[in-house]
């Protein structure tokens, strides 16, 4: 199934959302389960690794926007990463599910980093919604001038 790139650039920023919102309601599940000062100390640490990955993930995001730019107008609807991201991801993935089910890592240490990482992605994925309200506006704009 083909669409057009600029779709793969929202399907990106949706499902990063999406990744980020999971994290984040996955740490809030597991409040109840600290106490006071891990809950703070969990807040302290991953508010900032929020903030600081979201500036790194920010520049993948802005990469991977020219990246899907650079492809034809038409194109698959995998194309949204790069190969190479999607083994990525499924490590990622992996990693986080089996250190969250086996217990090998409490999850009071697991929290802040849920916590950042889910923040980071949300975060991030306004660089795909910015550039796909732009480009909207751009065709909107040519088709005013076209008319």
């Amino acid at each position: 199934m083909r669409t057009h790139k600029n779709n793969l650039i929202l399907l990106s920023g949706i499902l990063w959302s999406l990744a980020g919102i999971m994290l984040i309601s996955i740490f809030l599940r597991w409040i109840h389960l600290l106490t006071n000062k891990q809950l703070i100390w969990a807040l302290s640490i991953g508010i900032p690794i929020g903030i600081i990955k979201g500036w790194l993930f920010n520049k993948l995001s802005k990469k991977n926007i020219h990246r899907i730019r650079l492809l034809p107008d038409k194109v698959e609807w995998w194309k949204f990463q790069k190969i190479s991201s999607y083994i990525l991801i499924v490590l990622m993935m992996g990693t986080g599910i089996t250190l969250r089910t086996t217990g090998l890592v409490e999850k009071k240490y697991l929290a802040p980093v849920y916590l950042g990482i889910g923040l980071a992605l949300f975060i991030s994925s306004i660089a795909y919604y910015t550039s796909y309200i732009q480009h909207r506006r751009i065709q909107a704009l040519e088709t005013v001038k076209n008319s």
